[in-house]
């Protein structure tokens, strides 16, 4: 009786230990990266941060489609105190708005106006 709930457990053990880890993506299109977040109508992935000069290159896809929308480098605009600049760290609780050209980011109430634009 003790062999067979013993083999019972290494097989359960032997199962999931064989089983690939897959990261958990809420999207449902294979080309949209593991790493993109969901906000508002998009999909957005931040594909890499440049923090030295405080810019961003991000991709938008659809919600619906999984299309490619945008991708761009985006810069940090901030009118803010100099005491405390705000830096691209989490644009997944950052991110306030994006209007289809700038992304607007949460501020404290020391800050204003802080948004990253597309540069050129």
């Amino acid at each position: 009786m003790k062999n067979a709930a013993l083999l019972k457990v290494m097989i359960v053990f032997s199962l999931s230990c064989s089983q690939p880890q897959i990261k958990h993506s809420y999207n449902s299109f294979k080309n949209i990266p593991a790493t993109a977040f969901k906000f508002d109508k998009y999909y957005i992935n931040v594909d890499s941060v440049n923090h030295h000069r405080n810019r961003a290159h991000i991709t938008f896809y659809s919600i619906a489609t999984g299309k490619v929308l945008n991708t761009q480098t985006f810069s940090m605009i901030c009118q803010a105190d100099k005491k405390k600049p705000i830096y691209i760290n989490d644009l997944e609780r950052q991110i306030k708005a994006y209007d289809g050209k700038n992304i607007y980011i949460k501020t404290s109430a020391n800050t204003m106006n802080c948004l990253l634009m597309p540069v050129n």
